[in-house]
């Protein structure tokens, strides 16, 4: 009875048995959800639960900064490793023509029933800076 009197229930409105006094206490009941302080408790409630939503998106917003940055940063890196890689072919690829170029006259060796082209010796030949293993195909042919 003195819960219900401090809630502000008017006194000729309080029923006089217990179970049905319990019963307009309770948090579903009308006299309840009428209160003011009920009220703000709820306005509080949806407050918390906006505020959850906003940090949640904050917080996905940052993972999907983070997640844009690593990727960019994987672009670049792999746009680098690309440009070494080609630098290094480029100079792999130039020193073997170099090397051929100094070859050249190194084919001097004439088998027209053979091959039409001009040959040289294998074992007098390199190729990438190694003494050359195998026989290579012609180029012009």
């Amino acid at each position: 009875r003195e819960e219900a009197e401090a809630r502000g229930l008017d006194a000729k409105s309080i029923p006089k048995l217990k179970a049905d006094l319990l019963h307009h206490l309770v948090e579903g009941s009308i006299h309840v959800k009428e209160s003011p302080e009920y009220k703000a408790y709820q306005a509080l409630l949806e407050k918390i639960k906006d505020e959850r939503g906003a940090l949640y998106q904050q917080s996905l917003q940052r993972l999907q900064a983070a997640e844009a940055k690593r990727e960019q940063q994987y672009q670049e890196r792999y746009a680098k490793e690309q440009q070494k890689r080609e630098e290094e072919r480029r100079q792999k690829e130039a020193t073997r023509q170099a090397e051929i170029s100094k070859q050249r006259s190194m084919h001097v060796h004439s088998f027209p029933r053979v091959h039409p082209c001009p040959l040289a010796n294998v074992a007098t030949l390199t190729q990438n800076g190694a003494p050359r293993r195998v026989s290579a195909l012609c180029d012009h042919c």
